[in-house]
C-alpha cells in the first residue's frame, strides 16, 4: 500500500499567540508537514482590538517568507505550490462585528476567512456552549449568517451552545465547521459537540475538527492525561457517523511555549467550564502525548497510517477536507 505517513496537513485552528510567531514556530510548522492553517487572530475581542489584533499578526507573519496570508482556495494552492504554508485568518467570537453586520464585509475585505458566531459565553448575536440555560441565534445572528454566507466567510460553531449551533446549521446556506471540538457521546463536557450537531454540521457539506485537549479527549484526561489514541478515537467516531469527508485535523494547539501557569491559571478562572487543565495546573497534560505543539501534528497522521486507513480517507482527513470546504465557503 502507497505510505502516506508524509501526507501534508491542513490544521483547521491553530491558537498559536502572537509572541511565538517566530522561525521557532515556522519550523516546527514545515517539521510537521504543514500545508495550512487556520489562525486565531483574535480571541473574543472588541472591534477596535480585534482590529489591532489582525493588523499584528499580519505584520509578524509576513515576516517569514516560508508563510503567507491567504484569502482564497486559489491563493492557497499558489502558496503551497511554491513550497510555502498558507494562513487563513480566523477570530474567535463575533464580537468584532460591532452592532452592525454590515461590517462582515469589510472584515472579509481584510482578509478574515473564518467567524466564530460565539466564544464560550452568550453575545449579541447566540449563545455559547458555555451559558447553563443556552438558547440559539438573536436576530441579529441570524443576519451575521445571512451575511457571512452572502460576502464568503466560514463559520465556526466551535463554541457555540447546541441551539445556536443547530440554528446555525439550518441556516446557512454555505457549508459550516467545528473547527476545534471534541464528541459529546465519547466525552461529555460542554466543549464536544453531539451527534445531533455532529449530523447537522455534516449536512450542510461541512466538517468537524478534532481539537487536542486532554479535557475534552478521555474523561478525566485533564488530570491523567491522553495521547494519539484518544484523539483518533474522536476521529473515527466522526467517520463512523456521518462519513470521513467530513472528520479533519483542528488541533487548537498553540506553541508549546504558550502554555505557562500564570495562562493555564486565566483560563480556568475565566472559563471554568471548558476544563483546559486540572486543579494543579500542570500545562504538560493539556495536550495529548504526541501531540503538544504544531512540530508533532503530523504524529496524527502517522497513527491513522498505523490504523490501516486507507490512503484516501488520510488525505481526505489531512488536508482534503479542509479544502474542499473552504472552497465552497468562500466562493472560491
Amino acid at each position: 500500500m502507497e505510505d502516506v505517513s508524509e501526507t501534508p496537513v491542513f490544521n483547521a485552528l491553530d491558537s498559536t499567540s502572537i509572541g511565538q510567531i517566530d522561525a521557532s514556530y515556522v519550523d516546527k510548522l514545515s517539521a510537521s508537514n504543514t500545508c495550512g492553517l487556520i489562525l486565531a487572530v483574535s480571541v473574543s475581542q472588541p472591534q477596535a482590538a480585534a482590529l489591532a489584533s489582525l493588523a499584528t499578526f499580519v505584520h509578524a507573519i509576513h515576516a517569514f517568507p516560508k508563510l503567507a496570508v491567504v484569502a482564497s482556495i486559489a491563493d492557497y494552492r499558489s502558496v503551497r505550490s511554491a513550497g510555502r504554508i498558507g494562513v487563513f485568518l480566523g477570530f474567535e467570537d463575533s464580537l468584532a462585528v460591532g452592532e452592525s453586520v454590515s461590517f462582515v464585509g469589510p472584515l472579509k475585505a481584510l482578509g478574515v476567512t473564518c467567524l466564530q458566531v460565539t466564544y464560550q459565553r452568550r453575545n449579541a448575536f447566540g449563545d455559547g456552549c458555555g451559558e447553563t440555560e443556552p438558547a440559539g441565534l438573536s436576530n441579529l445572528g441570524r443576519e451575521l449568517v445571512r451575511q457571512c454566507n452572502d460576502v464568503g466567510i466560514l463559520l465556526d460553531v466551535s463554541h457555540c451552545s447546541a441551539p445556536t449551533t443547530l440554528e446555525v446549521a439550518r441556516m446557512s446556506r454555505a457549508p459550516i465547521a467545528a473547527t476545534h471540538v471534541g464528541c459529546r457521546v465519547l466525552v461529555d463536557v460542554v466543549r464536544n459537540k453531539t451527534d445531533d450537531e455532529i449530523r447537522a454540521i455534516a449536512a450542510t457539506g461541512g466538517f468537524i475538527g478534532i481539537a487536542a485537549k486532554s479535557g475534552f479527549l478521555a474523561a478525566g484526561g485533564a488530570d491523567k492525561g491522553t495521547d494519539v489514541s484518544d484523539y483518533v478515537r474522536h476521529l473515527e467516531h466522526i467517520v463512523q457517523l456521518v462519513g470521513v469527508e467530513h472528520a479533519v485535523i483542528g488541533t487548537d494547539i498553540g506553541d508549546e511555549r504558550k502554555y505557562t501557569r500564570d495562562f493555564a491559571e486565566g483560563v480556568r478562572r475565566r472559563f471554568p467550564e471548558i476544563g483546559l487543565v486540572a486543579e494543579d495546573l500542570d500545562v504538560t497534560k493539556i495536550h495529548p502525548a504526541g501531540i503538544g505543539g504544531p512540530g508533532e501534528v503530523r504524529n496524527i497522521v502517522v497513527d491513522l497510517v498505523r490504523r490501516g486507513w486507507t490512503p484516501e480517507q488520510v488525505r481526505a482527513v489531512a488536508h482534503g477536507n479542509a479544502e474542499r470546504v473552504l472552497m465552497s465557503a468562500l466562493h472560491d
